[in-house]
């Protein structure tokens, strides 16, 4: 599997760039980085050249430039091999390799396997099959740019909290979009390392 890293949007509700800002020991994109290096065998950084070369990592344009993260799974998929590969956003400080080798299990070939917490899915933290890169171009073209418009067109395995327990879905797909829950996920990777 190879995962793929979206890194060009604009994160206008955190008002700078999330993938910059300190996580731990790095950035919320080297810790997003390292746990994808536990599984995968490439890692591909969508839409952030400078960062890709700076990171040791291949790199890929989106389909269409300023297009949403929709653009930037079509611009990865067409560097992938067949197969299924993970689309991560870079602001998943608490993701585990583990989680999403389950969703690999769970899913199948299926065209792709998707986190589904409290009714809502997650697709920046899931699993595509390559056969989606045609659906993923073809809405493009129509100029449907959300996630959710090629979700209705493939074939979607859902994953619940409760099917990939011990393992905790609902920290895994938490994401850093706003001042108010980057200062909350700091506070939790605090109170992470003041546990025996």
């Amino acid at each position: 599997m190879w995962v793929l890293i979206l890194a060009g949007g604009s994160s206008r509700r955190m008002g700078s760039a999330k993938q910059d800002l300190s996580f731990g020991a790095g950035t919320l994109l080297e810790r997003t980085v390292a746990t994808a290096r536990e599984f995968a065998r490439e890692v591909v950084l969508v839409g952030d050249d400078v960062a890709a070369a700076r990171l040791g990592l291949r790199s890929a344009p989106d389909w269409q430039t300023g297009a949403g993260p929709l653009s930037g799974l079509a611009g990865g998929l067409a560097h992938c091999p067949k197969g299924q590969h993970a689309l991560l956003a870079c602001d998943l400080p608490f993701l585990t390799g583990a989680l999403l080798q389950r969703m690999e299990r769970l899913g199948g070939q299926s065209e792709a396997v998707v986190p589904v917490v409290e009714g809502r899915r997650h697709p920046l933290c899931a699993l595509y099959h390559t056969d989606c890169l045609g659906p993923a171009q073809a809405c493009l073209s129509q100029g449907k740019r959300r996630m959710d418009d090629l979700l209705t067109c493939v074939a979607v395995h859902e994953v619940t909290p409760e099917q990939v327990l011990p393992l905790d879905l609902v920290r895994a797909v938490t994401n850093v979009n706003t001042p108010e829950q980057y200062q909350q996920a700091l506070q939790d990777l605090e109170k992470e390392s003041h546990v025996p």
